[in-house]
């Protein structure tokens, strides 16, 4: 019984986080922090790893996964790029480097969980059911339209669930269909009785039409890789439960065939299939391999990308003018895919770590055999697809919490038992010092939940109200995770005050701080703000080239264009007042 507590809490913590956390739904204002549901998920799995630390040092054995040292490997080799190229953005240097790292300890802490075959469906069928759960929410976005709950996030035009986006929804309910075809063919399913079996087949009809309403094509593209790879391994088990196979498929069909009828269905997908064209991704494809061109052995440094694509991109639109109709004059801070991600942030050397990590993933898989190697497989293509044409394990910390966990299945089959000799104060020393980090950081990520939603209730002042309420900025920006977004809103705000009262310290504060912000972020905001600012000192020259050399990176973007209009305007007003008064 006390042997099987520490696993016990283990699974309920990571139960928790899959049927409750991730479904809460917290108000949000957008932009590159996270929803703030990362935080209560990043709770759980801190507590899920002082779990596996506390299990460790009292029972002085530790579980080593065979894929340990090349995962060590792939993360030195990542951030050895850091010795050879200056770290531009600190702060995207830092919570990168923080969440590999995290990523790496939460993937060994899973090992330390000795999961039996039924414990295994078990948590597989949780991660099924938390699917079915988003799929509801789906659904009540696609009924309800505006008039939501506060409870579900509400709709804006498109089905998303609980997510950032909806093709990030889409992945998650793609990896959740195919592992409800695993599920159908285990003995959990047999033992339902025949009306929870047909709730099942329901609840995969509702996760399909969800899935088809979604519009998004890389989660389609994700279920039918992943579905297709667990029939053919799975083909001799598949005709033994023909009925239970075909059961499944018709639900499915159902599923999505109603999805296709659904009458609204058609204005969705005009406005979702075609919000990225081909061209898009081509430009963000090729500028980026030109990154890689540029630095192909060490890349430009772990956590630069953002600071440095946009210059790429310029300088291949001034070969390749042809693209300009393509640019969507965003900021952009991923490749959206993973490998030219790696390439070009830590070159061949980094790309040496992941071609090494991919290649022992595929052995372990190879060595399985088909029918468990696809199975693992299959389970994991959703997402692995995903990566390479978007960026999920950034946009969602469920998506990176279930992507390890998938990929800890078939490496847990490949382990070895490592018995440290830990004496009684040994013991109580880990024990303790876990117990203070975890406290620590506990604390830590409410806090950072309690400031984001102080930064929540500043925006919707002043979207709603116009009203500025500078203390709300400050637990935000006394947070070392926050404090880089929180700043740059302070700033905006202050310089806002400052033009329209004459404050010529703080709008010569302002011009040197963006001086600084944009070459970590080159964002459009900061070249409209600073130029505003230069023309306010008299360095009117300064402030006509910043604005030029912000449309050179963001062309046609129209707050740029209408402050280089404004800045026109007020030279030529200045001019003529200047010979009136002659």
């Amino acid at each position: 019984m006390n042997n099987n507590l520490p696993k016990r809490i283990s699974i309920a913590i990571l139960s928790f986080n899959f049927l409750i956390l991730m479904h809460i739904n917290i108000r949000n204002f957008g932009g590159p922090i996270g929803l703030p549901t990362a935080y209560l998920i990043w709770i759980g799995i801190v507590l899920y790893i002082a779990a596996s630390i506390w299990t460790v040092a009292v029972s002085s054995r530790f579980i080593e996964p065979a894929m340990l040292k090349y995962l060590l490997l792939f993360i030195c080799l990542s951030l050895l790029t850091v010795s050879f190229n200056p770290i531009l953005d600190y702060h995207s240097f830092l919570y990168k480097t923080l969440g590999t790292i995290g990523g790496a300890i939460f993937f060994i802490s899973l090992h330390q969980l000795k999961l039996t075959a039924f414990e295994r469906d078990r948590l597989l069928f949780v991660i099924f059911i938390s699917g079915v759960i988003e799929a509801c929410i789906g659904i009540v976005q696609y009924i309800a339209h505006g008039h939501i709950s506060s409870f579900i996030a509400s709709t804006r035009g498109s089905i998303y669930g609980n997510f950032q986006q909806p093709a990030v929804f889409a992945s998650y309910l793609a990896t959740a269909i195919v592992i409800s075809l695993f599920l159908v063919s285990r003995p959990l399913f047999r033992r339902l009785n025949k009306l929870c079996r047909a709730c099942i087949f329901l609840f995969v009809a509702a996760i399909g039409f969800t899935l088809y309403l979604s519009n998004s094509k890389t989660g389609l593209i994700g279920m039918v890789l992943g579905v297709s790879v667990l029939l053919i391994a799975r083909i001799r088990i598949c005709k033994k439960i023909q009925k239970t196979v075909l059961c499944w498929s018709l639900a499915l069909a159902i599923g999505i065939t109603c999805a296709y009828s659904a009458e609204e269905i058609y204005f969705h997908r005009t406005i979702l299939f075609t919000s990225k064209s081909a061209g898009v991704r081509i430009l963000l494809y090729r500028s980026s391999s030109g990154m890689v061109k540029d630095k192909p052995i060490l890349g430009c440094g772990f956590g630069n990308f953002g600071s440095k694509y946009l210059y790429y991109q310029k300088k291949f639109l001034q070969r390749h003018p042809e693209y300009k109709k393509d640019v969507e004059n965003l900021y952009i801070s991923h490749p959206d895919n993973e490998i030219l991600y790696r390439l070009a942030e830590s070159g061949i050397v980094g790309g040496v770590g992941l071609i090494v990590l991919l290649s022992a993933f595929g052995y372990m898989i190879f060595k399985l055999g088909r029918e468990k190697g696809g199975l693992y497989l299959s389970m994991v293509l959703p997402i692995a697809f995903h990566t390479q044409v978007e960026y999920p394990l950034y946009q969602s910390a469920v998506h990176w919490m279930l992507f390890l966990i998938l990929v800890y299945l078939p490496s847990s089959h490949f382990t070895k038992n490592v018995s440290p000799r830990l004496n009684g104060v040994v013991r109580i020393v880990i024990a303790a010092c876990t117990t203070g980090i975890t406290i620590l950081m506990v604390l830590f990520l409410i806090r950072t939940l309690r400031a984001h939603m102080d930064l929540v209730k500043y925006n919707k002042l002043v979207s709603s109200k116009g009203q500025i309420r500078i203390e709300l900025l400050g637990p935000a920006l006394e947070n070392s995770y926050l404090e880089q977004i929180a700043t740059r809103i302070f700033m905006d705000a202050r310089l806002r005050i400052a033009l329209s009262k004459n404050k010529t310290d703080w709008i010569r504060e302002y011009a040197d701080w963006s001086k600084h912000e944009r070459i970590a972020t080159p964002l459009s905001a900061l070249y409209v703000r600073e130029s505003m600012a230069l023309y306010a000192l008299g360095k009117k020259g300064q402030a006509f080239d910043l604005v030029e050399e912000g449309l050179s990176l963001y062309p046609d973007k129209s707050d740029l264009l209408e402050t280089k209009l404004t800045l026109i305007t007020k030279e030529i007003q200045s001019r003529i007042k200047g010979k009136i008064r002659l």
